[in-house]
């Protein structure tokens, strides 16, 4: 029988205290496997004041869902559950979740006040699936709340249960990131695009070797092929190899300018913030980009696609990879980004706008013993007069991001008519 039968079979029954229908499904990306085998279930329904979640994976143990500030660990509240194999109890509860990746401690507390509903649970053979509801809305300070936006998700398992509710909890056996939109009403369709792409364009790390070290940025250097006409890039995938994908924090593509003939013969290098790689300070033109936790596919608006034209035949190309690798692993890799082109040119061209404080710069020296510090970057009107028309731009698209020390970010939208 398949999971999606008996997930429904099992809810054949069910009452929610606050009667929420279960509408919304999706499965999550399994780092262990391509095909659909061992996948792992998240449904969910919602009303005016609850969210409802049913978890179906493939463990006998433990298994968690939790709402990230980023993608990572740190600061997620986690609802945290199993079926006792004893009493066939069925166990829920809300932690919340710090992780300091510098002394590589992680802690999944109990919090004081559960907010997390058991509506039911039970396991089969391969399969654990459970049923919780919490208010939308956070209920303490140890809380998220659910919002109408694509909402960063982590999620883990283990094989094995803790020794009681209150037991130590064994390190995860897997785990992944995706993004949910909890709140939206009816889930909105990927577009077709399958006859407009007429060429694909691949940018990959080219099976190096990455060393063992926590936080490692590799880039690679290549050249953009012969156009003989303009295309646009409608849409992108991340391209990574499902051995590494625990390591892989993000990844970005930029367009090298006026690149000097030494760095031009560069191949493969290193490229973090403290690394000396000059090449980097000619290569800012970012053409696309993954974090862990984006969806599959990044697609374009209908009008819109980011131009590869005839004159940046040549030009030099850097993707960039951050690798977080709290297990000092040393291993091979080939991941990287596609872009999906079309020479059927649409209306509009796209391009970014990186605006931000780089890491060793003077302003994000931090005074001791504050609980709090504020990080504020802008792009000036000596830079948008330059580079922007007068008639201004239409912004469909942003991304806030953050390391070790980012908590908490605002996401506040203006509507302009210039910018």
């Amino acid at each position: 029988m398949s999971l999606l039968t008996w997930g429904l079979l099992f809810g054949i029954g069910l009452n929610s205290a606050v009667g929420v229908e279960l509408s919304r499904r999706v499965i999550l990306p399994n780092p262990t496997t391509d095909t659909g085998a061992n996948s792992l279930e998240l449904c969910w329904g919602f009303n005016d004041t609850h969210v409802e979640v049913q978890l179906s994976y493939p463990t006998l143990g433990w298994l968690t869902m939790g709402l990230s500030p980023n993608g990572g660990m740190d600061q997620s509240d986690v609802l945290f559950g199993y079926v006792n194999d004893t009493t066939n109890e069925v166990v829920i509860q809300d932690r919340f979740l710090t992780a300091d990746m510098e002394s590589m401690k992680i802690v999944l507390s109990l919090d004081k006040v559960q907010n997390w509903q058991m509506v039911s649970g039970s396991k089969n053979d391969t399969y654990t699936v459970l049923r919780a509801v919490r208010k939308i809305k956070a209920c303490d300070n140890m809380d998220r709340s659910f919002t109408n936006l694509e909402q960063a998700v982590i999620y883990s398992y283990h094989s094995k249960l803790p020794d009681s509710p209150t037991g130590k909890i064994r390190k995860h056996s897997q785990r992944g990131q995706t993004t949910v939109n909890f709140l939206r009403a009816t889930p909105i369709p990927d577009p077709d695009i399958a006859n407009e792409i007429t060429k694909t364009l691949e940018f990959r790390i080219d099976n190096r070797t990455v060393s063992g070290k926590e936080t490692q940025y590799s880039c690679k250097l290549t050249a953009l092929p012969v156009f003989d006409k303009k295309y646009q890039s409608i849409a992108s995938q991340p391209i990574i190899n499902k051995a590494n994908m625990k390591y892989i924090h993000h990844m970005l593509v930029y367009v090298c300018m006026d690149l000097p003939a030494e760095y031009a013969k560069k191949d493969f290098f290193a490229c973090g913030p403290t690394d000396d790689s000059f090449v980097m300070k000619y290569c800012q033109n970012m053409i696309g980009g993954w974090a862990m936790g984006a969806k599959e596919t990044n697609y374009q608006p209908a009008d819109v696609g980011s131009p590869f034209t005839p004159e940046m035949t040549g030009m030099k190309v850097v993707v960039q990879i951050h690798y977080n690798n709290p297990d000092l692993a040393t291993f091979v890799d080939d991941s990287g980004m596609r872009f999906l082109l079309t020479d059927q040119v649409r209306k509009y061209d796209s391009g970014t706008i990186m605006a931000g404080i780089f890491s060793l710069d003077f302003t994000l020296t931090m005074p001791p013993g504050l609980e709090t510090f504020h990080v504020q970057g802008q792009c000036s009107d000596q830079c948008t007069r330059t580079m922007l028309p007068e008639e201004g731009i239409n912004i469909f698209a942003s991304n806030v991001h953050m390391h070790t020390r980012g908590i908490v970010y605002p996401n506040i939208l203006h509507q302009a008519a210039m910018l």
